[in-house]
This record gives structure tokens, C-alpha cells and sequence, in this order.
């Protein structure tokens, strides 16, 4: 919303942007530093962004993943922690939101391949203070024809900010 001290918009005059941004900045440099920009790791296309849904929908029970836009939301609380939080922490709430380890024989190589690329994303476009795009997506209309309310729209994205906020209380 335009004019509230927290707006994301890069055209806010830096005092009103929050001071989370300074703290990522400054607290540590992204994974790829030294990278020249073309070996840095690409954003995820639609088809790999596809792919990362399938396979969080294939975890099997009793794993308890997020879906896709949950994940974004969660990613970017774990980046907005104060202190950089250890891969190896985050990590395991992929597959299961409680961090429990994959079943034996259940590989989450790929899974994991795709998340680390979007996290870097977001971690590069967070730390330079940049627009970046939510996972976000339009709900269908309901039985009753009924279009939904943007927070119904936004909400798993929420639910996966609020998950890692709770999980990682820092902030």
C-alpha cells in the first residue's frame, strides 16, 4: 500500500523502508559471491516451477509439505531473520513442515535443487532491494460463481511466512 513506512516499493524514500533490508545486506553475503553474474544460478521458469509443485505434492504420507506458494512465504522469512539461518535448519521443513526426515528411499535431491534456486532469488532480490514476484496465484471462482477475496488469495502465501516466523522467532 502506497505511503505506509513498510511498503516494498523501490521508488519509497529509504528512511521509510525497513531497516530488515539493511540487516540482510549487511549480515552476510549471498552463497554465490564471486560469481560473475552469468554463472549466477537462474530463476526458476514456469516448467521448473511446475516440476517443484509435483514433486511436493508426491511426498508421501506422513510427510506434511507446504504447497507452492506456502514455500515462497516461508522462504522469505527464513531470509528476513536477523541472523542467516543454516541451510541444514530450514532445509528439512521443505519436505515436511515439522522437519521431519523423508522416509527411507523418498529422494528430495531435485526438491531440494529447486528450492535452494528459488531462495537464492529471493535472497539476491531481498539483500539489493528489489522487486520480486510471490508465488501468489488466482483461486478459482466458487461453486456459487463467487470470485475470492484477496486474502483467501493471499493467505497460503501467509501461512508460509507465518510458518517460518513460528519455526524460526527471531524477527
Amino acid at each position: 500500500l502506497p505511503g505506509r513506512p513498510w511498503s516494498l516499493s523501490p521508488a519509497a524514500p529509504r528512511a521509510a523502508q525497513p531497516q530488515v533490508y539493511d540487516r540482510i545486506a549487511r549480515r552476510r553475503e549471498p552463497d554465490n559471491r564471486g560469481m560473475a553474474a552469468d554463472q549466477l544460478p537462474r530463476p526458476l521458469s514456469d516448467a521448473e516451477r511446475d516440476q517443484l509443485e509435483a514433486l511436493l505434492d508426491a511426498l508421501p504420507p506422513p510427510l506434511d509439505p507446504m504447497d507452492l506458494s506456502a514455500l515462497d512465504g516461508f522462504l522469505v522469512g527464513v531470509l528476513l531473520q536477523p541472523r542467516a539461518i543454516a541451510r541444514e535448519r530450514w532445509l528439512r521443513h521443505v519436505p515436511d513442515l515439522d522437519g521431519r526426515a523423508p522416509p527411507v528411499g523418498v529422494k528430495v535431491d531435485m526438491l531440494q535443487a529447486l528450492v535452494l534456486r528459488r531462495h537464492a532469488e529471493l535472497e539476491r532480490a531481498i539483500a539489493a532491494r528489489q522487486w520480486f514476484d510471490p508465488w501468489v496465484f488466482e483461486l478459482e471462482p466458487g461453486a456459487s460463481g463467487e470470485t475470492p477475496l484477496v486474502s483467501q488469495v493471499v493467505l497460503p502465501w501467509v501461512a508460509g511466512l507465518s510458518a517460518a516466523l513460528e519455526t524460526f522467532p527471531a524477527l
